[in-house]
């Protein structure tokens, strides 16, 4: 039995009693669910007891400062309050798509009935009728694209004229790329792409993974996403080729329809499905490439209230729109999300220090469960444990610190650890036994020394001799944070 100091039962004491309340690492990015964890995410919900016309939404569309929504039941606009619209036949037999013209007042809405309506800034009215449901609706480059379940029509001022080659396609999709210089149209037979006033047909043998085009998202970067099959494949705009991802996530069960495809302009590709959840597309971080890689990342809406996902959409200020069975979810890229390991209870949950490293990894030590390390990039999948098995004299984990050679250094309630880069199994280069205490409160590295501050004194590891020295001035003192300020000095934060 290891006898304590007064001063070291004073710091558990105090640590438990800080702890006591489990936390937990926050993190400023939108909701995900995790193969070990799960980030609860920071989703506002709205139905209609808020205002919304049917819970069902099927479309929405993003304006200047305000969100519209089609339902199978109306209309509805989110502009920091809710209004909807849900009188007469078109609007009640369900509003399949939504688009903007050059301003926000610009606004067309096309029906199960085959009605193509307008916005007059007060009421919708009836701009034309077609004799099919307008499935999509698309405005590029000053023209109004129709898609209907019997052809592709567009819209001439005063009438809608049929397009030569698709006026028997049903049409799901229909997309721009180029400044409204490309149109991209996907079909149950395929996608087509008009650039230059000429039309092409892109299939199975282009590359696309299937022939019915269900959804897809034309990038302003230049990258095309379009899903086929329940398979996603992209447009390298380098080479014109299109390359498949792998959508294994997506399948967990059963093969699923992708109903939407949006991005956010920062790279990131957002994925609805029907009954398959939500999903975020983000680039795979490999060794040289030969061209980039992507992967699906699970996500989790409120505990997995849906998973059926019509439409989604972002708007300018970065907040991320669903329109789903069960009402509309916002997520709001500036809001926390908490990430919990599951069980909720486990040591896991209680974060000690957290540490990036020069790879992107998280390292983050626990109170009772180790270390938790993270891969890098958007995924958040604990990729590794660490625990006595692995060399760590303790499961309770203080402090952690990166030095210049890539070592991570780890401070536990029993002496001091550390991990060259690419180990697995962390070593003890300095005997707990000759430190100050064992119970170690902080480590900080300063050009090739690793100050140790304890529960009763600090010490300094010269790394090129592996000498510890003693610093005698803090004798019995509990060091409880260590810092560089600019000029290098070194202050010592203590009871």
């Amino acid at each position: 039995m290891v006898k304590r100091s007064p001063a070291t039962e004073r710091f558990q004491r105090r640590a438990a009693l800080l702890l006591a309340a489990a936390a937990v690492v926050l993190l400023f990015r939108p909701a995900r669910t995790l193969a070990n964890g799960t980030l609860i995410p920071p989703w506002s919900d709205y139905t209609q007891e808020d205002g919304l016309a049917s819970n069902n939404v099927l479309a929405v569309t993003v304006g200047e400062g305000e969100v519209w929504f089609g339902t199978d039941h109306g209309i509805s606009r989110y502009n920091g309050a809710w209004h909807s619209w849900m009188e007469g036949a078109d609007l009640q037999g369900g509003v399949y798509s939504l688009t903007l013209g050059e301003t926000s007042s610009e606004l067309w809405a096309g029906t199960a009935t085959g009605a193509v309506l307008t916005w007059n800034a007060n009421a919708w009215e009836l701009l034309d009728r077609l004799d099919s449901p307008v499935r999509s609706l698309h405005y590029a480059a000053g023209q109004l694209w129709i898609g209907t379940a019997a052809g592709l029509y567009l819209w001439n001022g005063d009438a809608p004229s049929r397009v030569t080659g698709l006026d028997e396609a049903y049409i799901n999709v229909i997309g721009s790329s180029n400044g409204g210089e490309s149109i991209w149209v996907g079909t149950s037979e395929g996608l087509w792409l008009r650039h230059d006033g000429r039309w092409s047909a892109i299939g199975e043998a282009e590359g696309l993974p299937a022939r019915e085009v269900t959804a897809l998202w034309a990038d302003t970067a230049g990258p095309v996403w379009v899903a086929a099959g329940g398979n996603i494949a992209w447009r390298n705009p380098a080479t014109g080729a299109w390359e498949q991802v792998e959508t294994n996530p997506l399948h967990a069960r059963e093969r699923v329809r992708i109903t939407s495809l949006a991005g956010d302009g920062t790279g990131t590709v957002w994925v609805g499905t029907e009954g398959g959840g939500f999903f975020r597309l983000v680039e795979r971080e490999v060794e040289a490439p030969a061209s980039l890689q992507y992967q699906l990342i699970p996500q989790s809406i409120n505990s997995g209230e849906t998973s059926f996902i019509h439409a989604v959409a972002v708007d300018r200020a970065g907040s991320l729109w669903l329109g789903t069975v069960s009402g509309v979810f916002r997520s709001d890229r500036e809001i926390w999300g908490r990430e919990i390991h599951p069980p909720a209870a486990s040591p896991a949950n209680e974060i000690q220090t957290m540490l990036a490293d020069e790879e992107g990894r998280l390292w983050i030590g626990t109170r009772g469960e180790g270390i938790r390390r993270k891969a890098p990039g958007n995924g958040l999948a604990d990729e590794a444990f660490f625990d006595v098995e692995s060399g760590l004299p303790s499961l309770f984990v203080t402090d952690l610190a990166l030095d210049a050679s890539g070592r991570i250094w780890a401070g536990t309630w029993w002496g001091l650890a550390s991990l060259e880069p690419g180990a697995e199994l962390w070593t003890q280069p300095v005997p707990p036994e000759t430190l100050p205490s064992a119970l170690v409160t902080a480590v900080l590295v300063q050009d090739r020394q690793l100050w140790i501050g304890t529960d009763t004194g600090l010490a300094r590891y010269d790394f090129d001799t592996g000498v510890l020295s003693i610093e005698e001035a803090l004798t019995q003192q509990v060091v409880q944070d260590l810092v560089l300020d600019a000029s290098g000095r070194l202050w010592a934060a203590t009871e």
